[in-house]
């Protein structure tokens, strides 16, 4: 795992030169963070690669969009490419990661199910879920079957295919963990969302330079009407605030991580005018983005200081 600082965004990518073959590196979150620059632990980083870890006794949190979920013993924590998140310093749980290049399966079945907009597509994963009973054993048994080979891995053709094969499968268990809180989500809200399914995958390509529900209409077929009521019965609010909030969402991703100035966030997120998208941000947020800039340096440096 490798950082890169430039004028456009810090960016954390998959680099291991034993291991750029394979593609997937294990470690316990303990050496994360002994890898880790002191400097590094509680900032924020985004994401070039997929993040699964394990949470195998003790108590934290892990931060993934500026949102900090509690982890326990049984927690699986998942992170996408593009996300951000910050690793904490202070923290006493025991877990296991993987580290996982987006190339590493590429055009698979597994990537290919992940994104099967009939199945639980990646895009509606839940960042964290705790599992119990057999779905963490089954789970724990899988990372331990994983981590055991890996000890053996000698960089050969049959080693690559045998991991990448067992991630595989602790992928796909994964998959049915979410599936099965999805389908319980569905039978709760009576209604399937497959609408609300497509309109996701088109706002994630397209919200940087499409904000009108009507596009977004007319590109999946379907009435704002019916489209309104998918995105509130899956999500509690309509596809105006879905894209309201995938902006904002972006926008804090840049102004916590990127050099652009306001103005240049402001144009790549698609505003004709700086002092439009302040307005939206403040609306949003409850801040200024020179505000919530300011912020976020103020606590990491009072974050560094405490150290």
């Amino acid at each position: 795992m490798t950082g890169e600082t430039n004028t456009e965004l810090r960016q954390v990518r998959f680099q291991n030169a034993q291991l750029n073959a394979l593609g997937i590196e294990p470690l316990s979150v303990a050496s994360i963070r002994m890898k880790l620059n002191p400097d590094l632990i509680g900032r924020a980083e985004r994401v070039g690669l997929y993040v699964l870890i394990f949470v195998s006794s003790g108590r934290g949190y892990h931060t993934v969009d500026f949102q900090r979920y509690s982890v326990a013993e049984g927690s699986i924590v998942f992170v996408r490419p593009g996300q951000v998140q910050q690793w904490s310093g202070d923290d006493t749980y025991r877990a296991d990661c993987l580290l996982i290049d987006p190339a590493a399966l590429p055009s698979t079945d597994v990537w290919q199910v992940m994104a099967d907009r009939d199945q639980v597509s990646v895009l509606e994963w839940q960042t964290c879920l705790l599992l119990r009973g057999e779905e963490k054993s089954r789970i724990a048994a899988d990372i331990k079957r994983f981590q055991h080979d890996f000890s053996q891995y000698d960089g050969s053709d049959l080693d690559n295919v045998l991991l990448r094969s067992q991630l595989k499968v602790i992928l796909m268990r994964l998959a049915r963990c979410q599936r099965n809180v999805y389908v319980k989500e569905q039978r709760q809200s009576g209604k399937k969302h497959r609408a609300f399914i497509d309109f996701l995958h088109e706002l994630e390509t397209s919200f940087a330079t499409e904000h009108a529900v009507k596009y977004y209409v007319k590109r999946l077929g379907y009435s704002e009407s019916s489209l309104n009521r998918a995105c509130r019965s899956a999500s509690g609010y309509g596809a105006k605030a879905a894209i309201d909030n995938r902006l904002a969402l972006e926008a804090q991703r840049l102004l916590v991580h990127s050099q652009y100035s306001i103005a240049e966030i402001s144009h790549r997120l698609g505003f004709s005018e700086a002092t439009n998208s302040s307005k939206f941000f403040k609306r949003k947020i409850g801040s200024t983005p020179a505000g919530f800039r300011d912020d976020c340096a103020w606590r990491q440096l009072t974050s560094d200081n405490r150290k």
